[in-house]
């Protein structure tokens, strides 16, 4: 799968806006532009929290790595609750010194880091490909990577439901439209045997 600079949030809703015609309504789309990169920002930092909790959270718990979270709130205390933190924390990591618990960086790690639920070891991990979640454009399967716990949560997962309804229904129409054929087909054999009994 490639990626590329207009699929980043930021950028493709902008197209529309330095793309647009010298009489177009410029304010109107950067209005339109700005909201929609809101929106998209927000369905992104969803998607973060689901895979921190579900995937990287369980996995640090399992190799006893600990997490770290900087509080970026206040951009005033910036020095203060992010850079000297962060500095501290590669200092004691690059020296082998001991690293100080998440807990004494932000206060609020232990509320933060809990897990919403384990993952299986990442020794039984193994690719399982399902080929009814490929991409649309490239063609290419979609890959879990995990042991048989994280496959099955795919399989019961919106995304392969929603991809494996669609497939059924693509089949039903393609089913549809070759007894429809048939019954074209049928249909002009029917007639064209009464011409030539006519004849």
């Amino acid at each position: 799968m490639f990626f590329y600079v207009g699929a980043n949030v930021g950028y493709r809703e902008f197209v529309p806006v330095v793309s647009a015609p010298a009489d177009a309504d410029i304010p109107a789309l950067r209005a339109k532009a700005i909201e929609q990169m809101k929106a998209h920002t927000r369905q992104y930092v969803l998607r973060q929290f689901s895979w921190i909790n579900h995937k990287l959270i369980p996995l640090c718990n399992q190799t006893k790595t600990p997490i770290y979270i900087l509080d970026t709130t206040d951009p005033s205390k910036w020095s203060d609750r992010v850079l000297s933190p962060a500095l501290c924390v590669a200092r004691n990591f690059l020296l082998g010194e001991t690293m100080p618990a998440p807990i004494d960086i932000f206060d609020r790690a232990g509320e933060l880091l809990h897990p919403i639920r384990s993952t299986s070891k990442p020794d039984i991990w193994k690719h399982w490909v399902c080929e009814i979640c490929a991409d649309k454009e490239s063609g290419e399967p979609y890959v879990v990577v995990g042991g048989e716990q994280e496959w099955n949560q795919h399989l019961v997962s919106r995304r392969h439901k929603a991809r494996e309804k669609g497939r059924r229904k693509r089949m039903k129409f393609e089913e549809w439209k070759a007894r429809q054929a048939l019954k074209e087909e049928e249909r002009t054999k029917g007639e064209y045997g009464k011409i030539s009994g006519i004849a």
